[in-house]
């Protein structure tokens, strides 16, 4: 695990552990430059002290690291930059992966993080909530008004999460080209281009928008259910309401993205190319009555018609 941790320091680093030592946390993470952490702050947990709100101080100190709490995290990853990870059942603890004669037996196997567990691991983080001063204050309010004599404790959580509907997500916005591809795809039997994971693509979309291509008799029939799931995600609307008559560059719309996303570690603009070009699709094809795609000198741009 050390070695692993010393290896390329400089590229973020995604730790998913139910319980975490603060303590031994700051030990291993100390020369990190960025960090995501995903645990567990359930009420039992924090009552009996196997998860503890003090990591948010350790991880607030940091300016490129952020905290995330899932109640429903079993999961113990350890992923550097979504290309390599390791996984198993240690926790981020000093029974979990000190070498001492009173630690647990653990076993762990290092792995390639291919596109199906970088996608499973952004899920687990986009469906978090995202930790700052206000969640904060309400975990130490609950935490200090504790009744440490009950016998037994609230297996619940302090805050529920947001729904996924209500965030700025990249990995919300489609992967696929377009519809009528994701439709071909699966209905149509057209071949997969797999250089460059279309079908782990169309794969993500039927997941995230719940939607299955089998249960409508016709691509007009899923296009109109595609177009009322779309309607419903916040992002997607705030973006359709940045398009007017005059027009939404592709660069822009990019830039806008990238701005406004909470995904993390947020993309480079130059790997966002291919999800604005998804999104005008998308757009175009399930809204072609209001908008349109127009390319004045080599340059895309989406626009309400007249």
């Amino acid at each position: 695990m050390r070695n692993f941790l010393d290896d390329q320091r400089d590229k973020p680093l995604i730790i998913l552990s139910p319980f975490i030592t603060t303590a031994y946390f700051e030990e291993l993470t100390q020369d990190q430059r960025e960090v995501y952490v995903v645990t567990s702050w359930r009420k039992d947990h924090l009552a009996s002290g196997v998860s503890n709100i003090n990591l948010y101080q350790a991880v607030k100190r940091n300016r490129n690291w952020k905290l995330f709490i899932n109640d429903r995290l079993h999961a113990k990853v350890y992923c550097r930059n979504y290309e390599t990870l390791i996984m198993g059942s240690a926790n981020l603890t000093y029974s979990g992966l000190k070498d001492e004669k009173k630690s647990n037996h653990e076993v762990m196997v290092s792995l390639d993080c291919d596109p199906v567990s970088s996608r499973n691991i952004r899920k687990i983080i986009r469906t978090s909530i995202e930790m700052n001063d206000e969640c904060y204050q309400t975990y130490a309010e609950w935490f200090t008004s504790l009744d440490t004599t009950q016998s037994s404790v609230d297996t619940g959580s302090v805050i529920e999460p947001e729904s996924v509907d209500e965030l700025f997500l990249i990995s919300q916005l489609p992967a696929s080209l377009s519809p009528h591809r994701l439709w071909r795809l699966i209905m149509e039997n057209v071949p997969w281009e797999e250089d460059w994971f279309e079908r782990h693509a169309a794969n993500h979309d039927v997941e995230t928008y719940l939607i299955n291509p089998y249960d409508f008799n016709s691509y007009d029939d899923f296009s109109v259910e595609l177009r009322r799931i779309m309607l419903k995600q916040r992002f997607f609307n705030a973006f359709l309401d940045m398009i007017d008559l005059e027009g939404l560059r592709f660069g822009s719309a990019k830039q806008w993205i990238q701005e406004n996303c909470i995904d993390d570690p947020v993309p480079y603009r130059k790997e966002l190319t291919r999800t604005v070009q998804n999104i005008f699709s998308w757009i175009v094809q399930l809204f072609g009555d209001e908008y349109e795609v127009v390319q004045p000198n080599h340059s895309q741009i989406i626009q309400k018609k007249m």
